[in-house]
């Protein structure tokens, strides 16, 4: 797995955290910078694909709920935010060089 890819799930994983150190102060400036762009890559997203990376990531839910949300397998769900996950880290490598 790509170093790009890990820095992306680990700041997505740590969002509310993370997101919660930006109003304390308690984080650097790359570190909001990129918190920052991932989120507005997320919110770019079209409804459905959306609501999965919102759904896993910023309100910290399961797979299988976003799944019988969208009436679609685990599988499924898996494929297309790792296929998100790719796309996002294309710009994001392009941003934060």
């Amino acid at each position: 797995m790509d170093s790009s890819i890990k820095e992306i799930k680990a700041i997505l994983n740590n969002f509310r955290i993370l997101r919660m150190q930006v109003f304390t102060g308690l984080i650097s400036e790359e570190l909001k910078d990129k918190l920052e762009f991932l989120e507005n890559c997320v919110k770019a997203l079209d409804e459905d694909n959306r609501f999965i990376m919102e759904t896993i990531y910023f309100n910290e839910k399961a797979v299988t709920s976003v799944a019988k949300c969208l009436y679609i397998t685990r599988q499924a769900v898996y494929k297309r935010k790792d296929k998100l996950l790719k796309q996002i880290e294309t710009v994001f490598r392009q941003r934060f060089k």
